[in-house]
């Protein structure tokens, strides 16, 4: 007989008692599983957001909460291809922020914003990210809000890939019929991340092909689409880009971003590629003073040295940089013979010949910035990358393209007041039907 027809009220006391105690050893299951989490990922992340510290210590000055509500007023022209030092100072300064005042709620303003790029909202929007996840390791709870432009696609780009997207606010994502216009690619390889997760180590193929892919997307806006050579050219140039990147900054921190609002006037094409760690100026300046890649470029700083050209307009790490961008510089060079260090020169030939065909097309021209530490460069098609006598690809941004003179002040610049732990490649391009960098036809719909 079944021992619940023999003693029913023992049987239920027993299995009740059985099952709350199944579901406590559960709980204490899932709450060691947590806090296993926790501490695995606060090793990763560290104590404190490490691109917050690297930022906020950059900072001139200090955006001052107001008890524990902090106010950010977005600058007007948010671009850092033209106005990079007012927009990283106020990113620098929301970094700052965060050293002990510990702010939980933010008032982001971008009501008097009239013109941006999407380069200066990627940098913000990974602040943003870095602040919320170090509050979410810690169980404190923040409270974000703020104000729109006036300008619908200021507001759009923030909606869709700005902050409202990275902190998940889906009811204030773009509306349906908004959103079928914007053509949006974002991926980030965080450093924490990739420390707990050190198998997804080779995923800059996956992310080059998608990018190709989102290209081909914009493209496909005005009837076009990349030819297939142009489409491994142009993966092939990325990857470079991020293993560059992945290979001198020092941690392994880089996104990248591409944006596309077609429902304006003249579709601006934009592509963002960030990472975070050394400066291009910081990795040279490193180097040994009898490796074969210092050898290579102390010629040119011994020139500049000798001329006293280094001051306050002109500094030593500013050539630096500019030097970075050459053909045939890397690191890792160990001989004539190695052919690292074409990356960037790839980039920079990239970007000339979409300039070529963009000219003029829209009445808007092609522009790409590299801003690396305190250095930012301007590319407007003015300067060419060109090879020299030994076929080494060049651009000096002067009328006799040598890096053994100054350069044009207005394309290399040294930003006084701000500073960026890494690198930002900013690239703006319109799309217009009659001409577009190697491409092929589409049959228009």
């Amino acid at each position: 007989m079944h021992v619940a027809k023999l003693n029913k009220r023992h049987y239920l006391t027993v299995t009740r008692t059985g099952k709350r105690l199944r579901r406590r050893a559960k709980q204490i299951d899932r709450a060691n599983r947590l806090r296993a989490s926790i501490t695995e990922r606060i090793k990763a992340f560290g104590r404190r957001s490490k691109i917050v510290r690297l930022l906020g210590a950059k900072a001139t000055s200090e955006l001052v909460p107001k008890g524990k509500s902090l106010d950010v007023k977005v600058v007007r022209n948010f671009s850092l291809i033209d106005n990079p030092s007012e927009v990283l100072s106020l990113i620098c300064s929301l970094a700052a922020s965060q050293r002990g005042h510990r702010p939980s709620n933010f008032w982001i303003d971008f009501q008097h914003v009239d013109s941006h790029d999407l380069g200066a909202h990627t940098v913000l929007d990974v602040v943003v990210d870095e602040i919320a996840a170090e509050a979410k390791l810690y169980s404190r709870k923040l409270k974000w809000s703020g104000t729109y432009p006036a300008n619908d696609s200021i507001r759009r780009l923030i909606q869709s890939l700005g902050i409202i997207r990275q902190l998940k606010i889906t009811h204030e994502y773009p509306k349906p019929a908004e959103a079928s216009a914007l053509t949006i690619f974002e991926y980030r390889c965080k450093h924490y991340t990739r420390q707990r997760r050190p198998e997804r180590i080779d995923i800059k193929g996956l992310v080059t092909a998608k990018f190709a892919d989102h290209i081909n997307h914009c493209l496909g806006k005005v009837g076009k689409e990349l030819a297939p050579a142009a489409r491994a050219t142009l993966c092939g140039y990325l990857g470079e880009v991020i293993e560059n990147a992945e290979v001198h900054a020092g941690m392994v921190d880089w996104m990248v971003h591409g944006y596309l609002d077609a429902s304006l006037e003249v579709p601006t094409c934009e592509i963002v590629i960030l990472n975070f760690g050394q400066s291009f100026a910081e990795t040279l300046e490193s180097l040994d003073a009898q490796s074969f890649t210092r050898k290579q470029i102390q010629p040119y700083l011994d020139a500049h040295g000798r001329e006293s050209w280094f001051g306050p307009s002109w500094r030593r790490q500013d050539l630096l940089t500019l030097v970075a961008l050459q053909g045939n510089v890397s690191c890792r060079n160990t001989d004539e013979d190695c052919t690292r260090g074409q990356g960037m020169a790839d980039l920079i030939e990239f970007f000339q010949r979409v300039h070529n065909e963009c000219k003029g097309s829209s009445g808007r021209d092609a522009k790409m910035t590299i801003i690396s530490g305190s250095t930012r460069v301007l590319f407007d098609g003015k300067y060419r990358m060109a090879e020299d006598e030994s076929g080494t690809r060049i651009i000096a941004f002067n009328a006799s393209n040598d890096l053994k003179k100054k350069p044009d002040a207005a394309y290399v610049i040294p930003l006084d007041s701000a500073f960026l732990p890494g690198t930002v490649i900013g690239i703006q391009f319109p799309l217009a039907r009659e001409s577009l960098i190697d491409v092929k036809g589409a049959p228009n719909e």
